[in-house]
């Protein structure tokens, strides 16, 4: 269950693939920006809150991947594996929160059904992940949760209902740190798949964090 491709001692602290963990690092730190600055826009869009919510999750998600990358010398198999399993969950969570945010901008008297699906949703691929014990399911649930999301940002561009499809485009983007991951591509140790993926996928969390803003700026009559 723990893999890793480099070891260092610094400091006296065992790392393993630093460079992960500080990639880890990034990603946490600009969800955790993204989300601060929507939520700052909860007062006039309620959905807002909720997109903090997608934002906030995936920052602790990475956060708590600095853990599972960086310090797995200080945790026995069974640990490594819980902290892993609540990395993904934490993921699952702010997946949620993404579907229930879409659902009360464009569907508002549709919500009490969206969180029951999306509990229902959560529930299912987090045993899943349990079961298989594999990122998978994680991807699975980003699948069903996002991908309706980005078909629904573009529509509503095409038919120019919102100003922005970076949303959609944010979302889409993410299939290449999804190849990056699927195909192994590792330029070095030091820079291995992890660590590519997790550039681009900070990017794409910005890209989705600014279209998010800029469509929440003409639904406010809907909310």
């Amino acid at each position: 269950m723990i893999k890793y491709f480099v070891q260092v001692d610094y400091w006296g602290i065992t790392w393993r693939d630093p460079q992960t963990a500080f990639t880890n690092l990034l990603m946490a730190a600009a969800a955790l920006w993204c989300a601060t600055k929507i939520f700052r826009l909860r007062k006039n869009h309620l959905s807002a809150k909720d997109w903090a919510g997608f934002f906030l999750f995936s920052a602790i998600a990475s956060s708590i991947g600095i853990i599972v990358h960086g310090f797995s010398a200080y945790t026995s198999e069974a640990l490594h594996f819980k902290i892993w399993i609540t990395m993904g969950w934490m993921q699952m969570v702010a997946i949620a929160f993404a579907q229930i945010a879409t659902v009360r901008i464009y569907f508002t008297e549709k919500i009490q059904i969206a969180k029951i699906i999306a509990s229902v949703q959560f529930m299912l691929c987090a045993a899943f992940m349990v079961y298989i014990r594999r990122f998978a399911a994680v991807n699975i649930d980003l699948g069903l949760g996002l991908l309706p999301i980005m078909i629904l940002n573009f529509s509503q561009f095409s038919e120019k209902k919102v100003p922005s499809a970076l949303l959609g485009t944010g979302i889409s983007l993410a299939v290449i740190p999804a190849v990056v991951v699927a195909t192994k591509f590792m330029p070095s140790p030091w820079f291995n798949y992890n660590d590519i993926a997790h550039l681009l996928l900070m990017m794409c969390t910005i890209v989705m964090y600014v279209g998010v803003k800029k469509n929440l700026s003409v639904v406010s009559s809907r909310l």
